[in-house]
């Protein structure tokens, strides 16, 4: 398109006095419509009526699956499968001709999560399907008909089917936003909303990814389970070594509404490194309070408590 661009603009930079006031604006008015009409084209073919949703802000390439709940080795192989047709069959709908590799870029068989990152010489594809795997899981989330053809509404509706009570949601992420589908949209209540605030978690980094963009997994310490952070450009500095240490991550948290557990972390402006506590560092408290206690600890920490 931006070929066309610049031969358009070539052409009718030839003057007047070359083609005549009445000849150059005809041109004019010509070349304008066969640009117009090449934006439309591409908007037809790399957007796709089904995407009209905003494109994600920083270029990103991950689509992520992840199930909650107890979920068996069957039941997660079962996933990935349909997790690669839904995946795949967008990417030809969306990407027509466009060659699209998709790679394995983290697999977290215990927790049930798996990212794939997309590979292609044009980014503005990968965007493209990233939109439409969105569309999907709101589809499904709001338990609408899926738009896109078959061979992507196959896999997607098998995915929802496995909401059986034991597996108790989906989860459809990327690295800007993420939906969330569970077995109460199926029944017509409202969808679920995953939990938002700004605050600090704090936990183990355990994985570090750094491609086109930069991403790391923490485990926290209260559910001991994963939670996927982003950073922004720039930001790659703050994470580095600190693999295996324990962090604070200041940010925008995403959590599950149901168990309140956390599994994203945003928008991220500090990550500090948290001192190890030694072992059998609270007998060091012995002694903080002088004199001889006739009362039982549980009573002094009441009295305390309460003036």
């Amino acid at each position: 398109m931006w070929t066309t661009w610049v031969v358009l603009s070539h052409r009718l930079d030839k003057r007047d006095d070359d083609l005549g006031p009445q000849r150059s604006q005809a041109m004019y008015k010509s070349l304008r419509g066969e640009l117009e009409k090449q934006v439309r084209q591409w908007w037809s073919r790399v957007a796709n009526p089904f995407c009209r949703a905003k494109m994600p802000a920083m270029a990103t390439d991950t689509l992520t699956l992840a199930l909650e709940g107890d979920v068996s080795l069957r039941e997660f192989t079962q996933a990935m499968s349909n997790f690669k047709d839904v995946v795949e069959a967008l990417t030809s709908e969306v990407a027509g001709n466009v060659r699209v590799e998709w790679f394995i870029d983290d697999l977290q068989a215990g927790s049930a999560i798996a990212t794939v990152r997309g590979v292609t010489e044009r980014a503005e594809v990968i965007g493209a399907v990233i939109v439409a795997y969105l569309a999907v899981g709101r589809a499904l989330q709001s338990n609408q008909p899926i738009p896109y053809g078959e061979r992507v509404r196959q896999p997607a509706i098998a995915l929802s089917r496995m909401l059986d009570g034991r597996i108790t949601s989906l989860r459809f992420e990327t690295a800007d936003e993420d939906v969330i589908v569970n077995s109460r949209a199926q029944e017509g209540e409202p969808p679920p909303q995953s939990l938002k605030s700004h605050g600090v978690l704090t936990g183990v980094v355990e994985t570090l990814t750094r491609r086109r963009g930069l991403k790391f997994t923490i485990y926290d310490r209260i559910f001991d389970k994963p939670v996927t952070c982003y950073l922004k450009e720039g930001q790659e500095d703050t994470i580095r070594d600190l693999w295996g240490k324990q962090v604070a991550i200041s940010g925008r948290i995403y959590r599950n509404a149901q168990n309140g557990r956390p599994y994203a972390v945003r928008d991220i402006t500090t990550i500090h490194k948290v001192d190890e506590v030694p072992p059998g560092s609270y007998r060091r408290a012995r002694g903080v309070l002088a004199g001889k206690l006739d009362q039982l600890p549980e009573q002094v920490i009441r009295s305390i408590r309460d003036g």
